[in-house]
């Protein structure tokens, strides 16, 4: 047999971990779709790739460098009917360091996930499936015939007949993934996912092959924020996995700490432990939506003689992106004021025959002096400017919204819904909340939702006296949800609440202000913040009704503000 091909075929195996070219990772957490299929399409954002690099045992003749990049999407995610599917594309690429052996793998995957407990969990499966094109490099070779005793010798027939250089096989997988959000603040994942079951054979020579073994991975791991202000963060992690008689487990546990909570500014350290092979260092930096990471092996196995303990070095980047939706803009016509002219007084004509009598004039006192007549321009723009501080003086106008209002099916069913109409349905629900929670939110009703709608109805009559004498004017409204969804469904929800208040705007005395539709005058912007500025005390327990839905400080989160009215 030839020598060098059998150090190629044994160095393809990680030591007492994965058989026949299975890659393996340390920073595997970080490596969303390679973990399991059911990841497809389940990042935070609608977009999400993900690149890791991984180059092990360069202290010996036959090291490796792997390389994995993946792309997945959100396609669907309707969130009344608690259901998400995406789509991935994933490629693999890993060879010997002088290119003997190389196999190249892109592989597509679907997964499909379901929401339950008020989507507070969900389970997703997923699927993947595709090709693994294995070269290997005869002319890199060479072969123990092609030793005449004293020194090689190319020019000698090998003894082997070959197959052939390329080997495909078709490659396939499925996995499961569970999903929960933690009591207090986090999330929590259990997974398993199962390779090749059909275990495809491929050859190299042709009085041989060689079988792709079934591969198995099961996993939990979690994402616990600790601290009351929730800036730090641990993130445990167990990784096993089996392919024929090799397994492989695990261990890492990475602390986090955010310095900037509005950009997200995020650095993490930790340890990890694959058992009885190496010991790993853990750094990552996280900014907004971009995550860099690093690990570093240590190799404790009996191959650290031969790699004087230098096991493996990684390099992962991972970015989620989505687009953001544009600012809805009224545009309202509004007419100058005009000053209207004080009628000219009537003359009196005498005739001249007329006799007019003398009378002598009566006695007064002499005549008060006037003041000037104030111009009637500067005294219309004066009482503009006391009605535009009266209106600031409002600021921030808050409207409040029962639990989970308005629902997707409500939005789509009537997409001029306006916030009157869950506003009298709010006050129809009053005295279910002082049944559930006490006298205590009575107060909330009384000085939170009704008195926020009335100052509401007046600051848009101070708006249109504004439009109607000139001015334009630029509201922002900023949507808020409680946090007892998860983040995306919160997210569209206050983007519905948003759009209520839009609507009310346009419905205000119904449809005054619609006459003024695209003269630019009039700009509602507005944004859905979700669940991101609820306090921590605020309770995300499904459980615990009293608290997540009845309680003031859970029903103070459900609103939408009007922060800030600009005028010109």
């Amino acid at each position: 047999m030839m020598k060098k091909l059998f150090w190629i075929l044994l160095m393809a195996m990680p030591i007492t971990l994965i058989h026949a070219q299975d890659p393996h990772w340390s920073m595997i957490q970080w490596n969303p779709l390679y973990l399991n299929p059911a990841n497809t399409g389940f990042a935070q954002k609608a977009n999400r790739i993900t690149g890791i690099y991984r180059d092990q045992w360069r202290a010996i003749p036959v090291p490796f460098s792997t390389t994995n990049i993946s792309y997945d999407r959100r396609v669907i995610f309707n969130e009344e009917k608690g259901i998400r599917f995406g789509l991935g594309v994933q490629f693999l690429y890993d060879k010997s360091g002088d290119g003997a052996l190389s196999q190249f793998v892109p592989q597509l995957s679907a997964a499909f996930g379901k929401y339950f407990h008020n989507n507070k969990q969900y389970l997703s499966l997923g699927i993947q499936g595709g090709l693994n094109v294995k070269t290997l490099n005869f002319s890199n070779l060479t072969f123990e015939n092609q030793y005449n005793g004293t020194s090689y010798d190319p020019t000698l027939p090998s003894g082997e007949t070959l197959a052939g250089e390329n080997a495909k096989i078709p490659v396939f997988g499925f996995g499961l993934n569970f999903n929960s959000q933690l009591k207090e603040s986090g999330t929590i994942d259990v997974g398993a996912s199962y390779y090749n079951p059909h275990s495809p054979s491929y050859n190299f020579l042709s009085n041989s092959s060689e079988e792709l073994p079934a591969r198995i991975m099961a996993y939990t791991k979690a994402d616990i924020k600790l601290g009351s202000t929730k800036r730090w963060e641990l993130s445990p992690g167990i990784f096993f996995q089996q392919q024929r008689k090799n397994n492989e487990t695990l261990f890492q546990t990475l602390v986090s700490y955010t310095f900037d909570t509005k950009d997200e500014v995020k650095f993490s350290i930790g340890p990890g432990y694959r058992m009885d092979d190496a010991v790993i260092g853990y750094l990552g930096m996280k900014w907004n939506d971009l995550k860099l990471g690093f690990a570093f092996d240590g190799n404790i196995s009996d191959l650290r003689t031969a790699t004087s303990g230098r096991g493996a070095y990684e390099v992962t980047l991972n970015y989620e992106w989505e687009k953001k939706k544009k600012d809805i803009e009224i545009k309202i016509d509004t007419s100058k004021v005009e000053v209207t002219p004080e009628p000219e007084k009537p003359k009196v004509e005498v005739k001249k025959d007329t006799v007019v009598p003398k009378i002598d004039p009566p006695k007064v006192d002499p005549p008060k002096v006037e003041p000037p007549k104030e111009d009637p321009i500067a005294k219309k723009e004066k009482e503009m400017q006391d009605l535009i501080q009266k209106l600031k003086s409002m600021l921030p106008l808050t409207l409040y919204f029962d639990n989970d209002k308005p629902k997707v099916a409500e939005s789509t069913a009537n997409p001029g819904l306006r916030y009157g109409e869950t506003y009298e349905q709010y006050k129809l629900r009053r005295l279910k909340y002082v049944q559930e929670y006490g006298n205590d939110v009575d107060a909330f009703f009384t000085g939170k939702v009704i008195k926020g709608y009335d100052q509401f109805n007046l600051a848009m009559s101070y708006v249109k006296t504004l439009l109607e004498n000139g001015k334009s004017v630029t509201l922002d409204l900023k949507g808020f949800a409680s946090p007892l969804a998860p983040t995306a469904y919160n997210q569209a929800l206050s983007d519905r609440r948003t759009k209520s208040v839009e609507n009310e705007i346009k419905n205000y005395q119904n449809g005054a202000l619609n006459s003024y539709i695209s003269s630019g005058k009039l700009v509602i912007q507005h944004s859905p913040m979700g669940e991101s500025t609820a306090p921590v005390n605020v309770s995300d327990n499904p459980s615990d009704s009293k608290n997540s839905v009845f309680s003031p400080s859970a029903a103070a989160e459900r609103r939408v503000e009007v922060i800030s009215i600009s005028i010109k």
